[in-house]
Protein backbone atom coordinates (compact mmCIF):
# COMPACT_ATOMS: atom_id res chain seq x y z
CA UNK A 1 0.00 0.00 0.00
CA UNK A 2 1.45 3.39 -0.95
CA UNK A 3 2.63 5.66 1.86
CA UNK A 4 1.18 9.12 2.15
CA UNK A 5 3.68 11.80 1.18
CA UNK A 6 3.66 15.57 0.78
CA UNK A 7 2.86 14.96 -2.89
CA UNK A 8 -0.60 13.73 -1.83
CA UNK A 9 -1.45 17.23 -0.61
CA UNK A 10 -2.96 19.57 -3.19
CA UNK A 11 -2.86 23.36 -3.37
CA UNK A 12 -4.16 24.91 -0.19
CA UNK A 13 -4.02 21.56 1.65
CA UNK A 14 -0.26 22.09 2.03
CA UNK A 15 -1.01 24.78 4.61
CA UNK A 16 -1.35 21.91 7.10
CA UNK A 17 2.48 21.73 7.12
CA UNK A 18 2.83 25.13 8.79
CA UNK A 19 0.13 24.77 11.45
CA UNK A 20 1.40 25.07 15.04
CA UNK A 21 2.16 21.95 17.06
CA UNK A 22 0.58 23.34 20.25
CA UNK A 23 -2.88 24.52 21.31
CA UNK A 24 -6.23 23.91 19.58
CA UNK A 25 -6.52 24.30 15.80
CA UNK A 26 -9.76 24.39 13.81
CA UNK A 27 -9.63 23.33 10.15
CA UNK A 28 -12.88 24.06 8.34
CA UNK A 29 -13.29 22.61 4.87
CA UNK A 30 -16.06 22.17 2.34
CA UNK A 31 -17.09 18.79 0.95
CA UNK A 32 -14.42 17.54 -1.43
CA UNK A 33 -11.68 19.72 0.02
CA UNK A 34 -9.75 16.70 1.29
CA UNK A 35 -10.43 17.20 5.00
CA UNK A 36 -9.77 13.55 5.84
CA UNK A 37 -6.49 13.60 3.90
CA UNK A 38 -5.57 16.80 5.73
CA UNK A 39 -6.52 15.21 9.08
CA UNK A 40 -4.37 12.15 8.37
CA UNK A 41 -1.39 14.21 7.21
CA UNK A 42 -1.76 16.51 10.20
CA UNK A 43 -1.57 13.45 12.47
CA UNK A 44 1.47 12.06 10.66
CA UNK A 45 3.14 15.46 10.80
CA UNK A 46 2.48 15.72 14.55
CA UNK A 47 4.24 12.38 15.07
CA UNK A 48 7.47 14.18 14.19
CA UNK A 49 7.11 16.45 17.22
CA UNK A 50 9.95 15.69 19.62
CA UNK A 51 8.75 16.19 23.20
CA UNK A 52 11.14 16.55 26.12
CA UNK A 53 10.81 13.68 28.66
CA UNK A 54 7.57 12.48 27.02
CA UNK A 55 6.72 10.09 24.19
CA UNK A 56 4.87 11.49 21.20
CA UNK A 57 1.53 9.68 21.09
CA UNK A 58 -0.92 10.79 18.42
CA UNK A 59 -4.58 9.77 18.29
CA UNK A 60 -7.05 10.21 15.44
CA UNK A 61 -10.73 10.08 16.39
CA UNK A 62 -13.47 9.88 13.81
CA UNK A 63 -17.17 9.20 13.87
CA UNK A 64 -17.93 6.02 11.90
CA UNK A 65 -16.31 2.60 11.73
CA UNK A 66 -16.25 2.89 7.93
CA UNK A 67 -14.13 6.04 8.09
CA UNK A 68 -11.91 4.56 10.81
CA UNK A 69 -11.22 1.53 8.62
CA UNK A 70 -10.36 3.81 5.70
CA UNK A 71 -7.99 5.97 7.79
CA UNK A 72 -6.25 2.91 9.23
CA UNK A 73 -5.66 1.55 5.73
CA UNK A 74 -4.01 4.83 4.71
CA UNK A 75 -1.79 5.11 7.78
CA UNK A 76 -0.69 1.50 8.34
CA UNK A 77 1.80 0.35 9.47
CA UNK A 78 2.60 3.61 11.27
CA UNK A 79 1.82 3.81 14.98
CA UNK A 80 -1.13 6.18 14.95
CA UNK A 81 -3.94 5.36 17.36
CA UNK A 82 -7.08 5.45 15.19
CA UNK A 83 -10.55 4.77 16.59
CA UNK A 84 -13.97 6.21 17.34
CA UNK A 85 -14.37 8.18 20.55
CA UNK A 86 -17.12 5.82 21.71
CA UNK A 87 -14.79 2.84 21.24
CA UNK A 88 -12.09 4.54 23.30
CA UNK A 89 -14.61 5.46 26.00
CA UNK A 90 -15.69 1.82 26.08
CA UNK A 91 -12.08 0.76 26.74
CA UNK A 92 -11.90 3.18 29.65
CA UNK A 93 -15.17 1.81 31.05
CA UNK A 94 -14.99 -1.94 30.57
CA UNK A 95 -17.35 -2.40 33.51
CA UNK A 96 -20.21 -0.84 31.52
CA UNK A 97 -22.45 -2.87 29.22
CA UNK A 98 -24.08 -1.11 26.28
CA UNK A 99 -27.83 -1.78 25.99
CA UNK A 100 -29.16 -2.92 22.63
CA UNK A 101 -31.80 -0.89 20.80
CA UNK A 102 -34.70 -3.02 22.03
CA UNK A 103 -33.75 -2.52 25.69
CA UNK A 104 -33.14 1.20 25.17
CA UNK A 105 -36.55 1.61 23.54
CA UNK A 106 -38.20 -0.37 26.35
CA UNK A 107 -36.51 1.86 28.95
CA UNK A 108 -37.71 5.01 27.15
CA UNK A 109 -41.27 3.69 26.87
CA UNK A 110 -41.32 2.77 30.58
CA UNK A 111 -39.91 6.19 31.53
CA UNK A 112 -42.56 8.09 29.59
CA UNK A 113 -45.34 5.94 31.05
CA UNK A 114 -43.95 6.64 34.52
CA UNK A 115 -43.97 10.40 33.86
CA UNK A 116 -47.58 10.24 32.65
CA UNK A 117 -48.65 8.33 35.75
CA UNK A 118 -46.65 10.44 38.19
CA UNK A 119 -47.98 13.75 36.90
CA UNK A 120 -51.40 12.48 35.80
CA UNK A 121 -50.67 14.35 32.60
CA UNK A 122 -51.69 13.90 28.98
CA UNK A 123 -49.82 16.94 27.68
CA UNK A 124 -48.38 16.82 24.18
CA UNK A 125 -44.77 16.49 25.30
CA UNK A 126 -45.59 13.06 26.78
CA UNK A 127 -47.26 11.89 23.58
CA UNK A 128 -44.24 11.98 21.25
CA UNK A 129 -42.54 9.14 19.42
CA UNK A 130 -39.58 7.27 20.88
CA UNK A 131 -37.13 9.16 18.66
CA UNK A 132 -38.11 12.45 20.31
CA UNK A 133 -37.20 11.20 23.79
CA UNK A 134 -34.04 9.46 22.56
CA UNK A 135 -32.89 12.73 20.98
CA UNK A 136 -33.80 14.77 24.07
CA UNK A 137 -32.07 12.41 26.51
CA UNK A 138 -28.99 12.28 24.28
CA UNK A 139 -28.95 16.07 24.09
CA UNK A 140 -29.16 16.39 27.89
CA UNK A 141 -26.23 14.02 28.33
CA UNK A 142 -24.33 15.59 25.44
CA UNK A 143 -24.48 18.92 27.29
CA UNK A 144 -23.39 17.20 30.56
CA UNK A 145 -26.54 18.51 32.27
CA UNK A 146 -26.96 16.99 35.72
CA UNK A 147 -29.87 18.87 37.39
CA UNK A 148 -33.38 19.98 36.50
CA UNK A 149 -32.49 23.63 37.16
CA UNK A 150 -29.58 23.38 34.73
CA UNK A 151 -31.85 21.72 32.15
CA UNK A 152 -34.47 24.46 32.46
CA UNK A 153 -31.91 27.25 32.22
CA UNK A 154 -30.08 25.83 29.18
CA UNK A 155 -31.41 26.93 25.80
CA UNK A 156 -32.43 23.92 23.75
CA UNK A 157 -30.82 24.23 20.34
CA UNK A 158 -31.78 21.73 17.67
CA UNK A 159 -35.54 21.90 18.10
CA UNK A 160 -37.71 23.80 15.67
CA UNK A 161 -40.80 25.80 16.52
CA UNK A 162 -43.12 22.82 16.25
CA UNK A 163 -41.10 20.90 18.85
CA UNK A 164 -40.20 23.61 21.37
CA UNK A 165 -40.51 22.59 25.01
CA UNK A 166 -41.55 24.89 27.86
CA UNK A 167 -40.20 24.91 31.40
CA UNK A 168 -43.22 22.87 32.47
CA UNK A 169 -42.52 20.41 29.67
CA UNK A 170 -38.92 20.11 30.85
CA UNK A 171 -40.09 19.18 34.35
CA UNK A 172 -42.08 16.29 32.90
CA UNK A 173 -39.24 15.26 30.62
CA UNK A 174 -36.80 15.35 33.54
CA UNK A 175 -39.01 12.91 35.45
CA UNK A 176 -38.88 10.59 32.46
CA UNK A 177 -35.14 11.14 32.05
CA UNK A 178 -34.36 10.17 35.66
CA UNK A 179 -36.57 7.09 35.43
CA UNK A 180 -34.85 6.10 32.16
CA UNK A 181 -31.40 6.36 33.76
CA UNK A 182 -32.48 4.44 36.85
CA UNK A 183 -34.00 1.70 34.69
CA UNK A 184 -30.76 1.21 32.76
CA UNK A 185 -28.71 1.32 35.96
CA UNK A 186 -30.83 -1.39 37.62
CA UNK A 187 -30.13 -3.64 34.63
CA UNK A 188 -26.42 -2.86 34.68
CA UNK A 189 -26.72 -1.22 31.27
CA UNK A 190 -25.84 2.10 29.69
CA UNK A 191 -26.36 3.99 26.43
CA UNK A 192 -23.73 5.55 24.15
CA UNK A 193 -23.91 8.89 25.94
CA UNK A 194 -23.33 7.22 29.31
CA UNK A 195 -20.08 5.73 27.98
CA UNK A 196 -18.78 9.20 27.22
CA UNK A 197 -19.92 10.67 30.55
CA UNK A 198 -18.40 7.83 32.56
CA UNK A 199 -15.14 8.09 30.62
CA UNK A 200 -15.15 11.84 31.24
CA UNK A 201 -15.65 11.23 34.95
CA UNK A 202 -12.60 8.94 35.01
CA UNK A 203 -10.51 11.35 32.93
CA UNK A 204 -11.31 14.17 35.37
CA UNK A 205 -9.96 12.19 38.33
CA UNK A 206 -6.77 13.67 39.91
CA UNK A 207 -4.70 10.54 39.24
CA UNK A 208 -5.58 10.32 35.53
CA UNK A 209 -2.65 10.83 33.14
CA UNK A 210 -3.61 12.07 29.65
CA UNK A 211 -2.46 9.36 27.22
CA UNK A 212 -1.93 11.48 24.11
CA UNK A 213 0.41 14.31 23.21
CA UNK A 214 -1.66 15.26 20.15
CA UNK A 215 -5.25 14.51 19.10
CA UNK A 216 -6.78 14.97 15.65
CA UNK A 217 -10.57 14.77 15.33
CA UNK A 218 -12.11 14.24 11.89
CA UNK A 219 -15.79 15.11 11.31
CA UNK A 220 -15.64 17.20 14.50
CA UNK A 221 -18.85 19.07 13.65
CA UNK A 222 -20.83 16.13 15.07
CA UNK A 223 -19.19 16.14 18.51
CA UNK A 224 -21.26 16.87 21.59
CA UNK A 225 -19.94 19.16 24.31
CA UNK A 226 -19.42 16.12 26.57
CA UNK A 227 -17.34 14.44 23.87
CA UNK A 228 -15.29 17.58 23.39
CA UNK A 229 -14.70 17.81 27.15
CA UNK A 230 -13.48 14.20 27.13
CA UNK A 231 -11.08 14.87 24.25
CA UNK A 232 -9.67 17.88 26.12
CA UNK A 233 -8.90 15.62 29.10
CA UNK A 234 -7.13 13.03 26.95
CA UNK A 235 -4.43 15.37 25.63
CA UNK A 236 -1.32 16.44 27.49
CA UNK A 237 -1.61 19.91 29.07
CA UNK A 238 2.00 20.51 27.95
CA UNK A 239 0.90 20.59 24.30
CA UNK A 240 -2.88 21.12 24.54
CA UNK A 241 -2.72 19.99 20.92
CA UNK A 242 -6.23 19.33 19.59
CA UNK A 243 -6.88 19.59 15.86
CA UNK A 244 -10.57 19.75 14.94
CA UNK A 245 -11.39 19.08 11.28
CA UNK A 246 -14.96 19.97 10.45
CA UNK A 247 -17.62 21.17 8.03
CA UNK A 248 -20.81 22.56 9.58
CA UNK A 249 -22.64 21.94 6.29
CA UNK A 250 -22.12 18.20 6.91
CA UNK A 251 -23.45 18.14 10.48
CA UNK A 252 -25.86 15.17 10.43
CA UNK A 253 -26.33 14.61 14.18
CA UNK A 254 -27.76 16.82 16.92
CA UNK A 255 -24.48 18.00 18.42
CA UNK A 256 -26.11 20.65 20.60
CA UNK A 257 -23.45 23.34 20.29
CA UNK A 258 -21.92 25.86 17.94
CA UNK A 259 -18.18 26.55 17.74
CA UNK A 260 -18.75 29.66 19.84
CA UNK A 261 -20.04 27.41 22.66
CA UNK A 262 -16.94 25.26 22.92
CA UNK A 263 -14.78 27.69 24.90
CA UNK A 264 -11.72 26.64 22.90
CA UNK A 265 -9.36 29.48 22.18
CA UNK A 266 -8.72 29.08 18.45
CA UNK A 267 -8.16 32.78 17.73
CA UNK A 268 -5.52 33.00 15.02
CA UNK A 269 -5.58 29.20 14.61
CA UNK A 270 -8.67 28.71 12.45
CA UNK A 271 -8.13 27.81 8.80
CA UNK A 272 -10.50 27.21 5.87
CA UNK A 273 -10.11 24.95 2.85
CA UNK A 274 -12.49 26.12 0.15
CA UNK A 275 -11.45 24.23 -2.99
CA UNK A 276 -13.54 21.20 -3.98
CA UNK A 277 -11.13 18.67 -5.49
CA UNK A 278 -13.50 15.69 -5.57
CA UNK A 279 -16.71 16.36 -7.46
CA UNK A 280 -17.45 17.42 -10.98
CA UNK A 281 -18.73 20.96 -11.30
CA UNK A 282 -22.20 19.60 -12.09
CA UNK A 283 -22.41 17.44 -8.95
CA UNK A 284 -21.07 20.22 -6.72
CA UNK A 285 -23.51 22.76 -8.17
CA UNK A 286 -26.52 20.51 -7.60
CA UNK A 287 -25.44 19.69 -4.04
CA UNK A 288 -24.78 23.32 -3.16
CA UNK A 289 -28.20 24.32 -4.47
CA UNK A 290 -29.66 22.01 -1.80
CA UNK A 291 -27.82 23.96 0.92
CA UNK A 292 -29.32 27.23 -0.28
CA UNK A 293 -32.50 26.16 1.54
CA UNK A 294 -30.66 26.26 4.87
CA UNK A 295 -31.84 29.24 6.93
CA UNK A 296 -28.57 29.54 8.87
CA UNK A 297 -25.36 29.23 6.86
CA UNK A 298 -23.25 31.28 9.28
CA UNK A 299 -20.67 28.55 9.95
CA UNK A 300 -20.63 27.20 6.38
CA UNK A 301 -17.41 27.37 4.40
CA UNK A 302 -17.47 29.18 1.07
CA UNK A 303 -16.88 26.76 -1.80
CA UNK A 304 -14.71 27.23 -4.87
CA UNK A 305 -16.34 25.10 -7.57
CA UNK A 306 -14.25 22.30 -9.09
CA UNK A 307 -12.86 22.58 -12.59
CA UNK A 308 -13.64 19.00 -13.65
CA UNK A 309 -16.73 18.77 -15.85
CA UNK A 310 -19.19 15.89 -16.14
CA UNK A 311 -22.81 14.91 -16.63
CA UNK A 312 -25.61 16.34 -14.51
CA UNK A 313 -26.77 14.14 -11.60
CA UNK A 314 -29.71 11.95 -12.52
CA UNK A 315 -32.91 11.57 -10.49
CA UNK A 316 -35.17 8.58 -11.14
CA UNK A 317 -38.69 8.22 -9.75
CA UNK A 318 -39.51 4.52 -9.30
CA UNK A 319 -42.96 3.41 -8.18
CA UNK A 320 -41.83 0.51 -5.97
CA UNK A 321 -38.77 -1.09 -4.41
CA UNK A 322 -38.75 -3.69 -7.21
CA UNK A 323 -38.89 -0.93 -9.82
CA UNK A 324 -35.95 0.74 -8.07
CA UNK A 325 -33.93 -2.49 -8.36
CA UNK A 326 -34.59 -2.53 -12.09
CA UNK A 327 -33.28 1.02 -12.38
CA UNK A 328 -30.31 0.14 -10.17
CA UNK A 329 -29.24 -2.85 -12.26
CA UNK A 330 -29.48 -0.87 -15.50
CA UNK A 331 -27.44 2.00 -14.05
CA UNK A 332 -24.74 -0.39 -12.78
CA UNK A 333 -24.43 -1.93 -16.24
CA UNK A 334 -23.33 1.46 -17.59
CA UNK A 335 -20.23 1.71 -15.41
CA UNK A 336 -16.77 0.49 -16.35
CA UNK A 337 -15.79 -2.77 -14.64
CA UNK A 338 -12.99 -1.25 -12.57
CA UNK A 339 -14.97 1.72 -11.32
CA UNK A 340 -15.51 2.16 -7.59
CA UNK A 341 -19.22 2.23 -6.80
CA UNK A 342 -21.16 3.02 -3.63
CA UNK A 343 -24.87 2.32 -3.16
CA UNK A 344 -26.56 3.80 -0.10
CA UNK A 345 -30.02 3.88 1.46
CA UNK A 346 -31.40 5.71 4.51
CA UNK A 347 -32.84 2.37 5.66
CA UNK A 348 -30.60 -0.33 7.15
CA UNK A 349 -33.28 -2.92 6.34
CA UNK A 350 -33.29 -1.85 2.70
CA UNK A 351 -29.49 -2.00 2.64
CA UNK A 352 -29.84 -5.69 3.48
CA UNK A 353 -32.45 -6.22 0.75
CA UNK A 354 -30.38 -4.38 -1.86
CA UNK A 355 -27.31 -6.41 -0.90
CA UNK A 356 -29.17 -9.71 -1.30
CA UNK A 357 -30.61 -8.59 -4.64
CA UNK A 358 -27.17 -7.65 -5.96
CA UNK A 359 -25.62 -10.90 -4.77
CA UNK A 360 -28.43 -12.84 -6.44
CA UNK A 361 -27.29 -11.19 -9.69
CA UNK A 362 -23.71 -12.31 -9.07
CA UNK A 363 -22.49 -8.84 -8.06
CA UNK A 364 -19.91 -8.85 -5.25
CA UNK A 365 -20.89 -6.59 -2.36
CA UNK A 366 -18.76 -5.14 0.44
CA UNK A 367 -19.88 -3.15 3.48
CA UNK A 368 -18.41 0.32 3.89
CA UNK A 369 -17.04 -0.89 7.23
CA UNK A 370 -14.57 -2.97 5.22
CA UNK A 371 -13.43 -0.22 2.87
CA UNK A 372 -9.69 0.08 2.34
CA UNK A 373 -7.54 2.27 0.18
CA UNK A 374 -6.77 0.35 -3.00
CA UNK A 375 -9.56 -2.17 -2.38
CA UNK A 376 -10.46 -4.01 -5.63
CA UNK A 377 -12.92 -1.62 -7.22
CA UNK A 378 -14.99 -4.27 -8.97
CA UNK A 379 -16.90 -4.58 -5.70
CA UNK A 380 -20.00 -2.54 -4.95
CA UNK A 381 -19.96 -0.93 -1.54
CA UNK A 382 -23.44 -0.98 -0.02
CA UNK A 383 -24.35 0.64 3.29
CA UNK A 384 -26.48 3.30 4.96
CA UNK A 385 -26.50 6.91 3.88
CA UNK A 386 -24.95 7.88 7.23
CA UNK A 387 -22.01 5.55 6.56
CA UNK A 388 -20.99 7.49 3.44
CA UNK A 389 -19.59 10.29 5.60
CA UNK A 390 -15.94 11.01 4.80
CA UNK A 391 -15.39 8.53 1.95
CA UNK A 392 -15.54 8.88 -1.84
CA UNK A 393 -16.11 6.81 -4.99
CA UNK A 394 -16.17 7.12 -8.77
CA UNK A 395 -19.92 6.58 -8.84
CA UNK A 396 -22.56 6.98 -6.13
CA UNK A 397 -26.16 5.74 -6.24
CA UNK A 398 -28.49 7.00 -3.51
CA UNK A 399 -31.57 4.78 -3.17
CA UNK A 400 -34.86 5.03 -1.28
CA UNK A 401 -34.96 8.83 -1.22
CA UNK A 402 -38.52 8.61 0.02
CA UNK A 403 -40.44 10.80 2.40
CA UNK A 404 -40.91 8.14 5.08
CA UNK A 405 -37.29 6.90 4.94
CA UNK A 406 -35.12 9.95 4.31
CA UNK A 407 -37.07 12.38 6.46
CA UNK A 408 -38.16 9.92 9.15
CA UNK A 409 -40.03 12.77 10.78
CA UNK A 410 -43.58 13.72 11.81
CA UNK A 411 -46.05 15.18 9.30
CA UNK A 412 -44.93 18.67 10.28
CA UNK A 413 -41.22 18.21 11.10
CA UNK A 414 -39.42 21.04 12.81
CA UNK A 415 -36.89 23.10 10.91
CA UNK A 416 -33.87 21.61 12.67
CA UNK A 417 -34.89 18.01 11.91
CA UNK A 418 -35.33 18.89 8.24
CA UNK A 419 -31.96 20.67 8.30
CA UNK A 420 -30.13 17.56 9.53
CA UNK A 421 -31.78 15.41 6.87
CA UNK A 422 -30.97 17.98 4.18
CA UNK A 423 -27.33 17.92 5.25
CA UNK A 424 -27.38 14.12 5.22
CA UNK A 425 -28.57 14.17 1.59
CA UNK A 426 -25.86 16.76 0.83
CA UNK A 427 -23.23 14.43 2.31
CA UNK A 428 -24.43 11.58 0.10
CA UNK A 429 -24.49 13.72 -3.04
CA UNK A 430 -20.93 14.96 -2.55
CA UNK A 431 -19.30 11.52 -2.19
CA UNK A 432 -18.98 10.99 -5.96
CA UNK A 433 -16.02 11.83 -8.18
CA UNK A 434 -17.66 11.14 -11.54
CA UNK A 435 -21.40 10.43 -11.51
CA UNK A 436 -24.33 10.73 -9.13
CA UNK A 437 -27.60 8.82 -9.42
CA UNK A 438 -30.54 9.37 -7.09
CA UNK A 439 -33.62 7.13 -6.91
CA UNK A 440 -36.91 7.55 -5.05
CA UNK A 441 -38.71 4.21 -4.71
CA UNK A 442 -41.96 5.53 -3.25
CA UNK A 443 -43.32 8.93 -2.28
CA UNK A 444 -40.36 11.23 -3.03
CA UNK A 445 -38.81 13.12 -0.15
CA UNK A 446 -39.66 16.81 -0.11
CA UNK A 447 -35.91 17.44 0.09
CA UNK A 448 -35.51 16.46 -3.55
CA UNK A 449 -37.52 19.54 -4.48
CA UNK A 450 -34.95 21.67 -2.64
CA UNK A 451 -32.40 20.82 -5.33
CA UNK A 452 -32.34 23.35 -8.16
CA UNK A 453 -34.14 21.35 -10.86
CA UNK A 454 -32.03 22.96 -13.59
CA UNK A 455 -28.95 21.24 -12.15
CA UNK A 456 -30.25 17.66 -12.51
CA UNK A 457 -31.71 15.37 -15.17
CA UNK A 458 -34.93 13.43 -14.59
CA UNK A 459 -34.92 10.62 -17.20
CA UNK A 460 -38.13 8.84 -18.07
CA UNK A 461 -37.83 5.21 -17.10
CA UNK A 462 -40.27 2.43 -18.05
CA UNK A 463 -42.21 0.79 -15.25
CA UNK A 464 -41.80 -2.96 -14.81
CA UNK A 465 -44.25 -5.06 -16.80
Amino acid sequence: MPRLTVNDLKGEQKRVLILPFENPVLIKGCAGSGKTTVAIFRALHLMQDQLLFQATNVAVFSYTNALISYIRSLTAPRSLYVTTLHSYAGRLCLELKKADDDKLNAAIHSAVQHARTTHNSQVAVLSKGLDFYNDEFSWIKGRSISTLDEYISTARTGRGTSARVTSSDKELLWTAFEHYNNSLSRQGLCDWSDLVLKALQKAEAPHFTPPFSHIVVDEAQDLTLAQLKLIAKLVSPHTNSITLVADSAQRIYQSGFSWADTGLNIRGRSFEFTKNYRNTRQIATAALSLLQKESDRTDFTDVELPEQMGAKPRLFFANSFEHQLQVLFDVLAQFAEMSSIAIASPSRKNVSWITKSLEAKGIAVVSLKNIKNGHPSRFCFVDTLHSLKGVEFDHVILCDLNSELLEDAPKEPDEDTVSLKRKLLYVGMTRSRCSLTMIASGKPSRLLADIDQSTIEVPQYPSPI
